[in-house]
């Protein structure tokens, strides 16, 4: 005798149309603004940084600057405090990161930066020892470099001159054309290479050398992991651009600087970033405030 078919088939369960379908939980992002219109960041700019992030709970972190620079040592150590916080830094720049900021930023996993965004050299300035002015540190480390060029083309240019462009086709020999252009050269420079200061050409290589050691440091923990390529993009960025406003665009800090970049167009709430830091830079007041949303 054959067995009876048993059914298998689950009755449907029932729903109650009355009850709300809860819809599935998304999570949330991190956000940390460090907007600075006219002021920069300091000292104190450290402990407002520990202080928005001390209970954060997530892991990833989306950090919006628009910084003109500051103290470089301020600049490490918010960084480093982030690193040891979150596991992954994504780094925002709506408009301009420069000097401090962009050093900050090499300790970042990723950049994203749009057509006009901005990062900057890393030649840090420093106080003019005359007349208190700003000045790039490479200008005052090439100094010497630079006036011994022009000293050596004057000279050469001299020589030229009195052995071969005389009038009256006359020409003075050799060792006296040699004699006669140095010290005609050195009479020129002389004024200036008075002027030069040996201890603050020190104090500015000095402070080259930290800069290039900060970035190369910061730049090995994330973005570039070869050693020799990251050392490169070190000088590169202390040694390599005319002036320490140089404005460092997209492609030029993807492609020649080898950071790892990301077209702005390619972040989803990009437009909304940018409308938050165009409202917080309406106060002179820096900004620095940490959201989940």
């Amino acid at each position: 005798m054959q067995s009876p078919i048993t059914s298998t088939i689950t009755p449907p369960i029932s729903v109650n149309p009355q009850q709300p379908q809860v819809p599935p939980l998304t999570q949330k992002k991190a956000f940390l603004y460090m907007i600075f219109r006219d002021q920069s960041i300091q000292p104190d700019t450290v402990n407002a940084i520990k202080k928005e992030i001390k209970a954060s709970t997530i892991k990833e972190l989306n950090l919006v600057i628009n910084s003109g620079g500051g103290d470089t040592y301020s600049a490490v150590k918010i960084i480093r405090i982030l690193r040891s916080k979150f596991t992954k830094i994504t780094a925002l720049v709506p408009y301009r990161a420069m000097s401090a900021a962009t050093l900050m930023l090499l300790g970042t996993d990723e950049i994203f930066m749009s057509e006009e965004s901005q990062l900057g050299p890393l030649d840090l300035p420093m106080e003019h020892p005359v007349d208190g002015s700003r000045i790039s540190s490479v200008d005052v480390v090439n100094t010497l470099s630079s006036l011994s060029t022009t000293m050596m083309s004057n000279a050469d240019s001299m020589y030229k001159y009195l052995r071969e462009d005389l009038e009256n086709g006359e020409k003075i020999g050799k060792h006296k054309s040699i004699e006669l252009a140095l010290q005609y050269s050195t009479k020129l420079i002389l004024p200036i290479t008075e002027k030069i200061d040996p201890y603050h050409r020190q104090v500015a290589y000095r402070k080259l050398r930290i800069a290039q050691w900060y970035a190369y440091d910061l730049l090995r923990t994330k973005m570039i992991k070869d050693p020799d390529q990251a050392w490169i993009t070190a000088r590169k960025f202390v040694y390599n651009f005319p002036d320490h406003s140089y404005a460092i665009f997209r492609e030029e800090a993807k492609d020649t600087l080898r950071l790892t970049i990301k077209d702005a167009t390619h972040y989803r709430s990009w437009d909304e970033i940018c409308n938050e830091v165009n409202a917080t830079l309406i106060v002179k007041t820096p900004y620095i405030k940490y959201i989940e949303k």
